[in-house]
């Protein structure tokens, strides 16, 4: 017996209650037999519920109640009958694997491992089934190598055995064979055609295999047997839309949504349903209903967006469709519908990134005005050659366009070929940009460090009258890239004594203190930049540096508030405005400020991408974390271009646990940003997090071949390695990872290594220099004390196994698991006397503890310390224990006190895995019955 103990252990109990109950309630339980074996559970669920009300302390009718609820589908109120009646004394053997499938279908994966752990002792008919269902819980939870074990456990059991092929099935399965396990769960239906699990399995594999006719039929099966499960009819639901059988879905769907009318995922199947009628605008409405319950949905944002640009509201199709942009291919539908919807509402800022979704247009007089719009904006950003591929692809469409002609000329002189100019002179009222336009292109050329482009610009301006302001902007912005400060300065005070209020000098006036270390006028002249412009971006960034670094945040939220509300009075609310006074209250601590203001623009369209790392980044700091992910959510939706955004939402996934979201978030990053290190491991660690170890190890490889290596890509070639079983591999690189930083999750990663390598000393002895360094580290002392445990084959590490417990206990007086576990270590090594005084000093911390009650009763029993012993064991026994070592004990109790009837029934049928417990029970079966022969 394992008496490592574990909190939470399962009371569960395991003789039948022998209360005599009332004939009225006797006949009921008899005719709801009767219905049982006709398979009307409906009705004996009337009777076992009857029986219940006239007999609630009848343990033989509330496990009937909670079997018939199972045979229907009703988990919720199965689990609740069934653990009644095993507090009212129903059989362990018969509840346990009805529980074990009533928790697999709940979900509740820790509670399918407590039965596991309780049901060691069964025949090999029963605990197949509740390993097959702990590995299909493990399975359906993400714990893959815990499914593996349990599976594996359950396949090799008994082969022949329904559960055992059941469970292979899945083994299959969870390697993605899914032909395999199709074939395999066949042929096992084909000698049980009634067996439920196999046919919920054979509708997945059949979906996993895109074959959703047959899915759907497999679905239908399960379902007829288990009429109220309704996770199953919800992916039935699904199935039929798949399958194109609408009439069907409708009528499920239907069903669902008058059971569940609160509920996305029905909603999202009914905006479907009506999308595929063409009936747009119920489709909107079902699908943004869906979108109110879980804003994730993407289906149902694409369907609220497409059904929305077929009704003309364009705003509210932009807002659904927009997250799609990066995730669709090029020529989709949707990229085509987004582009119309830009330029109808002047979204056009990332245009720039659309111009080979635009070239895939097909050449029609319709699209003219389209690439020729697009085509303006891009110019208007200073992306020429974009601009010019597609206002090209227009003037073959209609080569009689003056207004094309126009933008061509424009293109044409900004790039210096002059025969743009008989064009323009044609359209040259039409086009006011142009100015502008080439006022963009220089700034671009410095940025790029053309600075003889930038320079010619700003010449032929100084040489007109018209455009003395622009020359000398464009000849300070060129000083200031060379760091010319001097010069730069000069420039910008000519521009402003032409132009006073010239946002672009004074903020390049600025720039020039800030760079001559002169703080206070730098400060000023930013001050002056956001009261004429509150917006600017640059200038409220720089200022708060330079607040920040006078320590002045006070006077920073005083006058950036101050420009807010005056600007708020006259109706204008400036975004980055708000988000530089938020970054201030979060630099002194004013969270809650921060936060009420910040969310004053959930509002605004077009929020920049500052706003949502901020809101996201203040949320976290007040521990609300699933506002953090959700604001992320949104801000990567509405700015997919954005790689802060991107990585900061993949880690508030993977820190929520959300690791199927993180998984396909963090692969489109790896699409729209390739090569990125960062983004590639992560991609990494999420297939290894998602157990896809194929995908895992071949990601890590590309990592390797672009020459990457850091702290994760190393740890995950460990894990990779420790499931390769390649131990050696992992206990070098946990070993750099521990060397490179010494922690307790590295040294117990190293340790891990070893022991599995069959090294159990070295596994030791690493944990014991981390203790020399860490005397403090509990959590890595009870390791120690496991391995020593796991690795005394030969029983000398019993001193060592105790003083490790003794210092535990040191460090946390209060560890009950350290002092049950000494005190069994001490009954082991017949150290009783200790042993008793340590088991009651753990009992005096936890008295209901059942594990705890189980120990001390063996030890009772030792010590020789019989009536109490009795009493205690008897007690455990009445709460529900099955702990075999504890029933053996008290038979003996009742052997040595000659009550040897008891004795006798307690042993019978009692057996163990271990054999030398096995031997004991033997042994003591022989003394009865000796004693029954003298009494003869």
């Amino acid at each position: 017996m394992n008496k490592l103990l574990i909190s939470s252990a399962i009371a569960l109990a395991l003789s039948v209650g022998a209360c005599s109950e009332p004939q009225n309630t006797e006949q009921l339980l008899v005719s709801a037999q009767e219905n049982i074996k006709k398979g009307e559970f409906a009705t004996a669920i009337i009777d076992y519920k009857n029986a219940v009300r006239l007999s609630p302390q009848n343990a033989d009718a509330r496990l009937g109640l909670g079997n018939a609820y199972l045979n229907q589908g009703d988990y919720i109120s199965a689990e609740k009958e069934l653990e009644r009646a095993v507090e009212l004394g129903a059989s362990f053997t018969q509840s346990a694997p009805l529980l074990a499938q009533v928790k697999t279908r709940l979900n509740k994966f820790d509670d399918v491992e407590k039965l596991v752990e309780a049901s060691d002792d069964f025949n090999d008919t029963d605990y197949v089934v509740i390993l097959t269902y702990a590995g299909i819980s493990a399975l359906a939870n993400g714990q893959a190598q815990k499914a593996q074990d349990y599976l594996s456990q359950a396949a090799l059991i008994n082969r022949e055995a329904d559960f055992s092929k059941l469970a292979n099935a899945y083994l299959l399965y969870s390697d993605k064979n899914f032909t395999g396990a199709l074939e395999s769960i066949n042929n096992l239906l084909v000698t049980n055609n009634d067996f439920s699990e196999a046919i919920l399995l054979q509708g997945y594999l059949y979906f996993a295999l895109e074959k959703f006719d047959q899915a759907s039929e497999s679905f239908d099966r399960f379902i007829s047997n288990y009429p109220q499960d309704y996770n199953v009819q919800f992916l039935q639901a699904n199935t039929l839309i798949k399958a194109a059988k609408y009439e069907q879905a409708n009528k499920l769907t239907n069903s669902l949504l008058s059971t569940f009318k609160k509920s996305p995922i029905p909603l999202q199947y009914k905006a479907q349903l009506k999308f595929q009628e063409e009936n747009y605008l119920e489709a909107k409405e079902f699908a943004n209903q869906a979108l109110g319950y879980d804003e994730n949905l993407f289906t149902a944002k694409m369907i609220a967006g497409v059904s929305s640009y077929k009704l003309n509201e364009l705003e509210q199709a932009y807002d659904a469709l927009i997250g799609f942009e990066d995730m669709l291919p090029a020529k989709h539908p949707i990229n085509v519908i987004l582009l119309s919807i830009k330029i109808k509402l002047g979204y056009t800022d990332d245009l720039a990134t659309s111009v080979a979704r635009l070239e895939a247009l097909q050449n029609s007089e319709s699209n003219t005005d389209l690439l020729q719009v697009t085509s303006l904006e891009l110019m208007n950003t200073g992306d020429f050659a974009n601009a010019q591929t597609l206002i090209n692809k227009a003037a073959q469409i209609a080569p009689n366009s003056a207004q094309i002609k126009r933008q061509q000329g424009a293109l044409l002189l900004s790039q210096g070929d002059l025969s743009g100019i008989e064009s323009l002179e044609q359209a040259l009222t039409l086009d006011p940009t142009l100015h502008e336009t080439e006022f963009a292109l220089g700034s671009q050329y410095i940025q790029n460090n053309e600075i003889n482009k930038a320079q010619a610009i700003a010449e032929k301006w100084l040489a007109s009258e018209q455009y003395q302001v622009s020359g000398n902007l464009l000849l300070g912005l060129i000083s200031l890239r060379e760091e010319k400060a001097s010069e730069a300065e000069a420039y910008f005070n000519r521009a402003l004594s032409l132009e006073s209020n010239n946002v672009t000098a004074l903020y390049g006036l600025a720039s020039v203190y800030g760079y001559k270390k002169q703080t206070a006028e730098a400060i000023l002249g930013y001050e002056k930049v956001l009261e004429l412009n509150p917006n600017h971006y640059e200038a409220i960034s720089r200022y708060n540096s330079l607040q920040a670094m006078q320590g002045d945040t006070a006077s920073a939220i005083s006058f950036l508030n101050a420009l807010y509300e005056a600007n708020k009075l006259n109706g204008y609310i400036h975004k980055n405005l708000v988000v530089g006074i938020a970054l201030n209250l979060i630099r002194s601590q004013q969270l809650t400020d921060a936060i009420v203001l910040l969310e004053s623009l959930k509002g605004e369209n077009n929020l920049p991408t500052s706003y949502w790392s901020t809101l996201a980044n203040t949320y976290a700091l007040t521990k609300q974390f699933d506002k953090a992910s959700a604001t992320l959510a949104e801000g990567v939706r509405l700015n997919i271009n954005s790689y802060i955004l991107r990585a900061a939402y993949i880690a508030a996934l993977a820190r929520n646990n959300e690791l199927p979201e993180a998984l396909i978030a963090v692969k489109q990053a790896n699409i729209d940003f390739p090569q990125d290190e960062n983004f590639m491991s992560i991609l990494a660690y999420l297939e290894l997090a998602t157990n896809d170890i194929k995908a895992a190890k071949k990601q890590l490889a590309a990592i390797k071949k672009e020459g990457f290596s850091n702290d994760l890509t190393v740890d995950l070639t460990a894990k990779v390695a420790m499931i390769d079983k390649d131990y050696q591999q992992a206990i070098s690189l946990y070993n750099s990872i521990y060397q490179k930083s010494p922690t307790a999750l590295n040294i117990i990663n190293l340790s891990r290594a070893l022991q599995f390598s069959n090294q159990g000393v070295q596994a030791e002895q690493v944990i014991e220099n981390y203790l020399k360094e860490n005397n403090d580290d509990n959590r890595v002392r009870m390791l120690l004390a496991e391995l020593y445990q796991k690795n005394d084959s030969n029983g000398d590490k019993s001193t060592k196994i105790i003083n490790t417990y003794k210092e535990a206990i040191f460090f946390q007086p209060d560890n009950v698991i350290a002092l049950n576990n000494l005190a069994w270590q001490e009954y082991l090594t017949n150290d009783l006397v200790n042993a008793q005084q340590h088991i009651e000093q753990a009992i005096a911390i936890e008295p209901d503890a059942l594990m705890l009650q189980e120990s001390y009763g063996v030890i009772l029993v030792a010590n020789k310390q019989l009536p109490q012993a009795i009493k205690v064991l008897t007690a455990i026994q009445d709460k529900g224990s099955v702990d075999v070592t504890a029933k053996v004990a008290l038979a003996e109790a009742y052997i040595a006190t000659e009550q040897f009837e008891k004795a006798k029934i307690l042993l019978t049928d009692l057996s163990a895995h271990k054999s030398e417990v096995n031997q004991r029970i033997a042994q003591l079966k022989q003394l009865v019955s000796m004693d029954n022969n003298v009494t003869e």
